[in-house]
C-alpha cells in the first residue's frame, strides 16, 4: 500500500511537469504592416490621443523617429490633428510633450500603444492587406 501510494505521488509530480506550453512567442521585433494598415491604426491612435491631450495645452511632441510605415504615418495624423512635432529641445521656452509609440503582434492580432508621462494608450487591431480595424475598446491608463 505503501509504495502505491509513493507511485501515485511520484506520478502527480511528474505529470505537472509534461504540461505543454502552446502559447506563441512574443518576438522583439515589431510587426511589419502594409501602409494602408499603418495609416488606420495611426489615424485611430492619434485621434483618440487629441481627445485626451489637447493641442492647445500641448505646444509640441517630441518622439523617436524611425522610416517605419507606422512612425511615418502616425507623424502625419499627429501633424493633421494640429500637433507640432519636434526632434530636440533647442528652444528652453518649449517644453515638449515626450511620447513614444510601439507595436505588438500577438495571435493575429497588432497592439498599438500610445504613451506620454501622464497616460497610455492602448487598442489591438486585426490587420489585413487593405487596411486595419479594431478589435478592442480603447484601453487608457492614468499612471498615477
Amino acid at each position: 500500500m505503501r509504495s502505491l501510494s509513493s507511485v501515485l505521488l511520484l506520478m502527480a509530480f511528474a505529470s505537472g511537469c509534461q504540461t505543454i506550453d502552446d502559447m506563441k512567442t512574443n518576438h522583439s521585433d515589431p510587426p511589419v504592416i502594409s501602409g494602408a494598415a499603418a495609416g488606420v491604426i495611426a489615424g485611430d491612435m492619434a485621434s483618440r490621443l487629441a481627445e485626451i491631450v489637447s493641442t492647445k495645452s500641448t505646444p509640441s511632441i517630441r518622439m523617436r523617429r524611425d522610416d517605419t510605415e507606422y512612425a511615418i504615418a502616425l507623424e502625419a495624423a499627429l501633424r493633421g490633428w494640429g500637433y507640432k512635432l519636434v526632434a530636440d529641445d533647442r528652444d528652453p521656452s518649449m517644453k515638449p510633450l515626450d511620447l513614444s509609440y510601439s507595436l505588438y503582434s500577438f495571435e493575429d492580432q497588432v497592439l498599438a500603444r500610445l504613451t506620454t508621462p501622464t497616460i497610455s494608450l492602448g487598442r489591438t487591431y486585426r490587420v489585413t492587406v487593405g487596411g486595419a480595424s479594431s478589435t478592442s475598446p480603447l484601453s487608457i491608463l492614468h499612471p498615477d
